[in-house]
């Protein structure tokens, strides 16, 4: 994910963030992951919605407060 958010390739980073976030649902640092490229793909909804949720999951994950705004 992270990965080919580094060669901006956007649309395969979320594909494989959506993988893991399946694999994984209560892991935060998908989420967060996930909402980042969510944040730059201008989706803010999903964006909020994942940091959200890795906040609900992790209520002390600072990195989705920190997103989340």
């Amino acid at each position: 994910g992270k990965a080919h958010a580094g060669l901006l390739d956007w649309n395969k980073s979320l594909a494989d963030l959506t993988v893991a976030v399946s694999r994984e649902p209560d892991n935060p640092k998908y989420r967060i992951a996930r909402g980042e490229v969510y944040l730059q793909n201008r989706d803010l909804a999903r964006a909020i919605e994942d940091y959200t949720r890795a906040v609900e999951i992790q209520p002390g994950f600072a990195a989705g407060f920190t997103q989340r705004g």
